[in-house]
């Protein structure tokens, strides 16, 4: 049985040697269709491969030199193309990102405010492009990840880990959602990891302190106060009480929490202590019209609300920061202080979670949680209600009754807290 001839063929291009009857090895290739062919003179294969490889040489040159000349002539029309693009439709520059940003189908509706703190964080990083030296740098693709190292170390050294962790994460967003709009090749924020942040959190009042405090104020201060630590609500929805929102029939506050209102468009219905009751109803009923405390409303808008209420707490003898490892002082007492005082002494009285939860506007109760701050063996001894701390009313009892499907809260003085099966 003869053996079968060995596959002599080589890779495309190469060409293929033949071996004649007289054991002379035959070159043969194709170029453009065309066959040739020559003799190596020669017997010995390792020689004929070489033969070989020199006479294929020129023709393989030669289709190197036209594959060159057409990659040239693509590159050539790819930037022609780039070009006209550029000219119908420049790269987004840094000063209209935020415009872009805003008008993305992906991204959600914000405040006013939030709208604010973003245009802050882009002409911060706009101003800093600028210091670099290069005035040249206009478009958002033009931030290199060497500008974005230096702008985050400058941020590192400016502000608290929080701070920095808030400017990071939107500017990280920002790159992901304008990525095609501005021919974004990378994200160069995405490298960068949040800070540690070493949180101090605002701690309680005592009742005693609580009582001083409220003790030492007259008028609207006061009742901003008082508002604060019967309601738990938040600063702003405090000093902008609406009398609108005020339902002395039914001992009912009906707000809107400003923050969270797109979120949660409809108004929590807070029950009213009978020390607000009190306070609201000295009140005569042609002058309740308008904000119920409209000093604290203006003060609030002018930005020295923040300011008045730490002089308030320090003349009680109150500190109000505390400084960390890092120098840096952080704020330990303020108006929020009342806001998680308020979650720890319902929670104290016996108040469902839930319903607190719905009273203060937490959108969890896992947040609840976290305001409650109390020792565990205080748990045993809980309180039946939040106690007076102007000393002018009994302490208030919270009664919970079903009715239907609406899980009314009614106040009444003197009653156990219930909650209806």
């Amino acid at each position: 049985m003869s053996k079968k001839r060995k596959n002599s063929r080589r890779a495309n291009g190469q060409g293929t040697l033949e071996k004649k009857p007289n054991g002379i090895y035959m070159a043969r290739w194709i170029k453009n269709g065309k066959s040739f062919s020559r003799s190596t003179k020669t017997r010995v294969r390792e020689e004929a491969e070489k033969i070989l490889a020199s006479l294929v040489k020129p023709f393989q040159e030669e289709d190197e030199s036209a594959v060159i000349e057409n990659l040239k002539a693509e590159i050539r029309k790819m930037e022609n193309r780039l070009a006209e693009k550029e000219r119908l439709l420049p790269a987004l520059k840094i000063s209209d990102a935020l415009d872009a940003y805003f008008n993305d189908v992906n991204v959600s509706k914000v405040t006013a405010g939030t709208k604010k703190l973003y245009g802050e964080m882009m002409r911060r990083l706009e101003r800093f492009v600028e210091g670099c030296g290069d005035k040249s740098i206009v478009e958002l693709r033009e931030i290199t990840p060497t500008i974005v190292k230096s702008y985050l170390k400058d941020l590192k050294g400016k502000f608290k880990g929080a701070t920095y962790n808030r400017y990071l994460k939107f500017y990280k967003r920002v790159w992901r959602i304008l990525q095609d709009e501005a021919r974004l090749t990378c994200n160069p924020w995405l490298e960068y990891k949040n800070q540690i942040v070493d949180v101090v959190p605002r701690r309680n009042l005592t009742i005693e302190e609580l009582t001083k405090v409220i003790g030492s104020l007259d008028g609207e201060w006061k009742g901003l106060f008082v508002l604060g630590a019967y309601t738990g609500m938040r600063i702003r929805d405090c000093s902008h009480l609406d009398w609108k929102d005020v339902n002395m029939a039914e001992k009912r506050l009906t707000v809107v929490f400003y923050k969270g209102r797109l979120r949660k468009p409809y108004p929590a219905q807070i029950p009213m202590h009978n020390d607000i009751y009190q306070m609201l109803s000295a009140v005569p009923l042609a002058e309740r019209r308008g904000y119920v405390l409209p000093e604290c409303a203006s003060a609030y808008d002018r930005h020295s609300i923040n300011y008045k209420v730490k002089r308030i707490f320090e003349r009680c003898g109150i500190e109000t920061n505390q400084e960390g490892e890092n120098g840096r002082k952080s704020c330990i007492v303020g108006f929020h202080s009342l806001r998680s005082g308020f979650v720890t002494f319902a929670a104290e009285a016996g108040i469902p979670f839930p319903v607190i939860q719905e009273i203060v506007g937490h959108g969890s109760t896992r947040m609840t949680e976290h305001y409650f701050r109390t020792k565990k063996e205080n748990l045993v001894e809980c309180v039946n209600a939040i106690p007076s701390v102007i000393k002018t009313a009994p302490a208030m009892k919270l009664e919970l009754k079903k009715e239907g499907d609406i899980l009314s809260r009614v106040i009444d003085i003197g009653r156990e807290i219930k909650v209806a099966s």
